[in-house]
């Protein structure tokens, strides 16, 4: 366990040791009788003062100091303080000015040592010459301490108190009218090591040893003086130096962070609360699977009033939901899925005759304050244990009840995105880009234009900034992929707020269902309007997949690319075109399964700008500060602070926004992460 250490310059008189340590170690009780007791504990709380176990005390190596030496000795007897006396011999009453450099050296490097392996350090500006305390000052701003501490006398009004003062051995307690002439104080708090000692070569305490002779083998005192005077460069090389480690930059500014904090970040695992704070950019995240079983129940209830209209109208309904809920809130998980074995009973076999997504939101409001049993009828056997590896096909279908069923109608897609906003709110996300397939959302009679209006009404309201990416889906019919190319470049001619919104178009879907190659024809039409492309790719299948949407759809990001790391070809080509993999720890853990083999930090360490993001955060029971430490479970080594800061970095820098947007939330993003670190 690291000592609490004193560090102090001693003249002539040694009482000023335990005068300082009556302050720190208030179990002396030097203080006991002074009238302003209450102020002084107060003073320790404020500072958080801890007692010091280490007393090192610097001094000359003259006749006058050896008699305080050997008086302090003697005090100490009784306390067994850990007393480490350094002296610089030969030097006496510090007369001359070689005389005084050397004590400076000195000085430096002792407070050097002291600052080493140390739980917290204090330093006295009280004692011995006053050159002796400037020094002591100089070297608490360069080497760093927790406090600078301070004694002062007041004016002693009669020769007697001065003598019963000077001449006491603090082996008792000190009167009310002798101890209320000292005064402690703490003149400087927590002071940080200055930059300019971690710049190559860094300043360290075995390189400049104690010598107690007068003759230095380096000198200490030069070296910081050279290093201030050139300060700017130093630190301007030391910034260079980092950035040539990598082929990305992180945000500028964290390069004019003090190298020692620099290093704390780059070695330090990120934490969910850290990640939580940072300011985050999400690329990819999935309208229909935003919503975890609780806010499915909030989607459902507000359609209350259109499911009770026809509850009325339709008993049979009204009888079924009843039965629901009974089973229900009785938890009998087994007679419900007798009820109701699938969704497709729901959405398609029953009540055919009622519009969606009324069927469903009904049967979704039964389980109003029952959540945890809805997640049940979900997810099934799929614990978190379980829920890992489980194939793509399988994962989708637990978003079958909103993403299909649920969200087909006004007020669900207007609580949907309510919900996301106020999941990026919780989250500090300032910048987020949303896929979604509005005509997959135009069964209950909305059209895919409205889709998108109530989408944009809800989203501009957000202090977020929101993008939107048009999905079109692998499997089911070509004529719906042309729809929803077709749907944006007619909306980017007639709506000009749509265009504000628009921010790409994607392709997603299980990769074996339709080659890129096979839908570069109908992808060659939005190609025209040079819009942005990501592609879903390397997920399920080989790396070839990826080659296809780089090389036949002009992918500029690539959704998960799990595979990109068998083609050191490919990730090269990544690296030159600068191709971003947008990758989503949980969800790319539970459709393949990674076992401390998850690629993110692998392809951040080789210069791919990658990505984090939570794909379905509602199915995948995420969220956007989760996935940062997801990585932390399936990863070869944890994600360190710094490198979740260049995540953030990499999303802004490839988002799908205009320059003036891009660089606008890398300035707040940077101002906001200076804060927290600072």
């Amino acid at each position: 366990m690291l000592n609490n250490r004193l560090v102090i310059t001693l003249g002539a008189s040694w009482q000023i040791v335990p005068e300082l340590l009556g302050f720190t170690n208030p179990k002396l009780k030097v203080y006991k009788n002074h009238s302003n007791l209450i102020e002084i504990q107060k003073l320790r709380n404020e500072y958080k003062i801890q007692p010091v176990d280490e007393v090192w005390v610097i001094t000359t190596g003259g006749i006058k100091t050896q008699n305080s030496i050997e008086a302090l000795k003697n005090w100490n007897k009784n306390y067994n303080f850990d007393l480490k006396i350094f002296r610089l011999g030969e030097v006496d009453e510090l007369a001359t000015v070689e005389e005084c450099r050397f004590m400076a050296d000195y000085i430096y490097r002792t407070v050097l040592h002291a600052s080493e392996k140390v739980n917290k350090l204090y330093l006295s500006l009280a004692g011995g010459r006053k050159t002796m305390s400037a020094d002591m000052q100089k070297a608490g701003g360069i080497f760093g301490c927790d406090a600078m501490l301070h004694v002062v006398t007041k004016s002693i009004t009669t020769r007697d108190d001065f003598t019963a003062l000077t001449k006491h051995k603090f082996d008792s307690e000190l009167p009310n009218f002798l101890i209320d002439y000292i005064i402690p104080l703490v003149t400087f708090d927590k002071i940080e090591r200055d930059m300019v000692l971690n710049t190559t070569p860094q300043i360290i305490a075995q390189n400049y040893p104690l010598s107690n002779d007068g003759r230095l083998l380096n000198n200490l005192y030069d070296e910081i003086n050279k290093r201030s005077k050139n300060a700017i460069n130093l630190l301007f090389n030391y910034s260079q130096e980092l950035l040539g480690t990598t082929e990305l930059s992180n945000f500028r500014a964290l390069y004019s962070l003090p190298p020692v904090l620099i290093e704390k970040l780059k070695t330090t695992p990120i934490t969910y609360d850290i990640a939580k704070k940072l300011p985050k950019a999400e690329l990819h995240c999935h309208f229909g699977g935003i919503a975890n079983p609780k806010e499915m129940i909030e989607i459902a209830k507000s359609n209350a009033i259109e499911v009770k209209k026809i509850l009325h109208e339709n008993l049979s309904f009204a009888e079924w939901l009843k039965q629901v809920r009974q089973l229900v809130v009785s938890n009998d998980m087994k007679q419900l899925l007798e009820l109701v074995p699938n969704v497709e009973t729901i959405r398609k076999e029953k009540f055919t005759d009622i519009h969606e997504p009324f069927t469903v939101a009904g049967f979704l409001m039964q389980f109003d304050g029952f959540s945890d049993m809805l997640d049940k009828f979900i997810y099934g056997e799929l614990n978190d244990e379980l829920f890992k590896g489980i194939d793509i096909r399988k994962y989708e279908s637990l978003g079958d009840l909103q993403g299909s069923g649920l969200l087909q109608s006004e007020n669900s897609i207007r609580k949907a995105s309510q919900i996301l906003v106020s999941q990026c709110k919780e989250h500090n996300v300032k910048y987020i880009e949303v896929r979604c397939s509005p005509h997959n959302y135009t069964r209950g009679g909305l059209c895919a234009e409205k889709v998108v209006e109530l989408m944009m009404d809800e989203f501009e309201k957000s202090t977020t900034y929101f993008n939107l990416i048009f999905i079109a889906s692998r499997h089911g019919k070509m004529s719906n992929v042309h729809k929803h190319i077709e749907l944006a470049k007619d909306m980017l001619k007639s709506n000009e707020k749509f265009r504000g919104f628009f921010a790409g178009f994607d392709l997603a879907g299980a990769e074996d269902a339709k080659s890129a190659e096979e839908l570069r024809s109908a992808f060659l039409s939005i190609m025209e309007e040079c819009s942005n492309i990501t592609i879903h790719a390397g997920e399920t299948k080989e790396v070839e997949s990826i080659w296809e949407a780089v090389y036949h759809l002009n992918a500029d990001r690539i959704g998960h690319g799990l595979k990109l790391k068998d083609s050191s070809k490919l990730m090269d080509k990544f690296k030159n075109r600068k191709i971003t993999l947008e990758m989503c720890p949980t969800s790319n853990d539970q459709i393949v399964g990674f076992n401390k083999n998850y690629p993110l930090i692998y392809y951040l360490n080789n210069g791919i700008r990658v990505t984090i993001n939570t794909d379905n955060p509602g199915i995948s029971k995420t969220n956007f500060s989760q996935e940062f430490v997801k990585l932390n479970e399936i990863s070869y080594r944890d994600l360190t602070q710094w490198e979740a800061i260049q995540l953030i970095k990499n999303a802004l820098s490839a988002s799908f926004s205009s320059f003036d947007v891009r660089q606008k939330f890398t300035l707040l993003a940077e101002k906001d992460i200076l804060n927290i670190f600072n």
